[in-house]
């Protein structure tokens, strides 16, 4: 499975190893569907909760890094709301 992953970190500032957005939505459109709930126990800069919520996931994101959390809440907030329409 790992010639599916053949893509560059996506450069962000602030954080050492960024994961790119489109991987992690490629991953959650496969393993999950609308309303599911994905876990990311070290959520670093945030990407797969950014995939999650574009994706009209749910999600839990655990980081223990205050620097880094702050990181992944200031890129959700730019995230626009889904309707609620959307999760039927």
């Amino acid at each position: 499975m790992h010639d599916y992953f053949s893509v560059k970190p996506t450069k962000f500032k602030n954080h050492p190893c960024p994961k790119p957005t489109k991987w992690a939505e490629w991953l959650i459109k496969r393993s999950t569907n609308k309303c599911d709930i994905i876990l990311d126990p070290f959520v670093g800069s945030g990407t797969s909760c950014v995939a999650a919520k574009k994706l009209n996931r749910h999600f839990i994101g655990i980081e223990i890094s205050p620097k880094y959390c702050k990181i992944a809440k200031h890129r959700l907030a730019n995230i626009p709301k889904t309707k609620l329409e959307d999760y039927a």
